[in-house]
């Protein structure tokens, strides 16, 4: 149980974007045998499938591996100055290949669910009907669903039965639709700043007058890429006094720290005001527009806050997209409705909603352990989200994990990078693993840090934002292996005033002699995977899926009616010392052993599963 150190494990990874490829990268390191499904065909997660345009929000040197720039011709350009999503998925596949472990992603295959019969035996179903058994579970699909944010508008059949068309973020994919059209967005954040951006091209393309409208219930605060034209962001919100200028950090409990967050509170106070000023000086947009979602302090700790080019301030200051604050009242035939009492002429609405903060099913604890002689505490759900020790563990049982699934920072690739060798090294038993009551006294103080000074939404558990470097912190400190990013003679100084880049922690986190990597999981399939790639139909996400449109709730009721009697017959089939197992795919039946605790055959150990799995996989495919 807890304190114990686990045995070497056989780990699927579920989803291989930037979070799944640090994963692979980290066990890979360390020499722990693992497999990584993918519903999309190539890695990148949702970069595999946005829209036209998509690109990342922040620049290349904060959206990086420590071990791995991009390269120099893409790093040193000024437009785009951030990485766009065919550039990310490039960067992955050069990642997977530099560390020669392309054999072990399995790509056009969704996993369709996970079970526990013991803290190290887990069933993975894929494509919802093979079967395999692993001894951990590591979830990186993401921290959205697969589901939009469809919001509902009144009077919307009406409007598409006469000509209109209404369209979630994720389902623009070609910018030709929207020439010559009147276009409405709704939204204030990164995809409708970018489907306003892509309106206003295509009218300007198009020789049209009338510019798109983008409308929002609330002003958020901008960030620009730099201060005045000199001074990046970076160096005010990635440093560690920039997150000395807000609360205390729950894990910052240092009598001089506490008794310096009081002293200059006043002065903090003070100096947020002069920075809020000064912004709205650089932005010079029409006091209609001033921010009107809080302070900024408010919106730097809740990521409300908008990094933006200095290009869109400009289309807002000119016109060339017209922003308005409010909500639709109602739609008509060709024409929508605004709260101010407004009509405007519409023939296309975008909804730039977001997604739904939706875990899969078979991440929820009922599920997982259904039908089994197996009680655990299970995952910590409530209404404000997720929380796991350290955003990474839960803290009722072993045997599965969370890497960039459950944790929001400004530099998502960055961060779970470092939770994957901060994993890993509990997997290899580098270090012994966290004691059960630590971890839930350590959550049980994050839940009261946070539910003070978050307001309330299904993020606050993941959220992390300002706090992300004493978040790093903490992590490193924990490690064996981390190593100080900055020289002996400057490191007083740039621990406070230097911005933690991802490169600046190049060779800092992985392992000092690194294991002798492992003999692929199966060689053998190598060639079936690669002639699968290009003849199996892409199936929906795990959580990545960006080009879905929502269902209605009578397929929802029947899909979960349906997978809740597969899951019943799954769980009976699959019951600690119950019958052998069997899948069927294509006609031809496949045969495991009964899972057991003992050290035969039928156990999940790395060793009996890997050869169970190399077995069956191709025949299965």
């Amino acid at each position: 149980m807890y304190g114990d150190e686990p045995k070497k494990p056989f780990v699927v990874i579920i989803g291989a974007g930037v979070a799944g490829c640090a994963a692979a990268g980290a066990l890979q390191d360390y020499g722990i045998d693992f497999v990584v499904f993918d519903k999309h065909s190539r890695p990148g997660g949702l970069w595999a499938d946005n829209y036209p345009g998509a690109k990342v929000q922040s620049t290349f040197e904060l959206y990086e591996y420590p071990c791995k720039r991009f390269p120099a011709r893409i790093r040193n350009r000024q437009d785009p100055p951030a990485p766009t999503a065919d550039e990310v998925c490039t960067y992955l596949e050069d990642y997977i290949r530099d560390k020669d472990m392309a054999s072990k992603f399995r790509f056009n295959t969704y996993v369709s669910d996970v079970l526990c019969t013991a803290e190290d035996n887990w069933i993975v179903e894929f494509d919802g009907l093979a079967t395999k058994c692993f001894t951990y579970v590591i979830v990186c699909n993401g921290l959205v669903s697969s589901k939009p944010n469809h919001i509902l508008l009144q009077g919307a059949e009406a409007f598409k039965n006469h000509g209109g068309k209404i369209l979630h973020s994720s389902e623009r994919r070609d910018d030709l639709v929207l020439e010559g059209k009147r276009v409405l967005v709704i939204g204030n954040g990164k995809s409708a700043v970018d489907a306003a951006t892509a309106a206003a091209t295509a009218a300007t393309a198009s020789g049209g007058t009338k510019m798109p409208i983008q409308l929002a219930r609330r002003q958020t605060w901008y960030l620009p890429r730099y201060f005045f034209g000199c001074i990046q962001y970076k160096w005010m919100f990635h440093t560690r006094l920039g997150s000395a200028m807000l609360p205390r950090y729950y894990e910052s409990s240092h009598p001089v720290l506490k008794l310096l967050h009081s002293l200059f509170t006043p002065l903090k106070w003070l100096l947020w005001r002069i920075m809020e000023v000064l912004l709205l000086l650089q932005f010079r947009l029409p006091m209609r527009l001033w921010p009107t979602m809080g302070t900024m302090e408010s919106a730097t700790l809740e990521t409300s806050a908008l990094v933006t080019d200095k290009e869109h301030l400009d289309r807002l200051r000119t016109g060339k997209v017209d922003m308005r604050i409010g909500s639709v009242q109602r739609l008509e035939a060709n024409k929508a409705i605004l709260s101010d009492g407004t009509e405007e002429p519409v023939d296309i609405i975008i909804l730039a909603t977001g997604w739904k903060l939706s875990y899969d099913q078979f991440l929820c604890a009922d599920s997982i352990f259904a039908g089994l002689d197996f009680s655990k505490d299970g995952l910590d759900f409530s209404s404000d989200g997720l929380w796991l020790y350290r955003n990474v563990l839960p803290a009722g049982f072993k045997g599965m994990a969370f890497v960039g699934s459950n944790t929001l920072t400004f530099m998502n690739i960055f961060t779970a990078y470092i939770q994957a060798y901060w994993l890993a090294e509990l997997l290899a038993g580098v270090r012994p693993w966290p004691d059960e009551t630590h971890m839930k006294e350590t959550i049980e103080r994050e839940k009261v840090y946070k539910r003070q000074y978050y307001k309330a939404s299904e993020m606050r558990g993941a959220s992390v934002e300002s706090y992300m470097q004493h978040y790093h912190d903490v992590l490193m400190r924990e490690m064996v292996h981390s190593r100080p990013a900055f020289h002996c003679c400057v490191r007083p100084v740039a621990h406070w005033l230097v911005p933690i880049l991802p490169k600046t922690l190049q060779g800092c986190l992985e392992p000092l002699d690194v294991a002798a990597k492992p003999a692929s999981v199966n060689e053998s399939v190598t060639e079936a995977t690669n002639s699968i790639r290009g003849s199996r139909s892409k199936r929906p996400n795990n959580d990545q899926d960006k080009g879905s449109s929502s269902t209605s709730s009578n397929e929802e009721e029947e899909e979960e009616s349906s997978s809740s009697s597969r899951r019943l017959f799954f769980a009976a089939r699959f019951k600690r010392g119950g019958a052998s197992a069997t899948s069927e795919t294509n006609g031809v039946s496949h045969k495991s052993s009964s899972l057991s605790d003992d050290g035969d055959s039928g156990s999940c150990g790395s060793s009996s599963v890997a050869q169970r799995f190399n077995m069956n996989f191709q025949d299965e495919l």
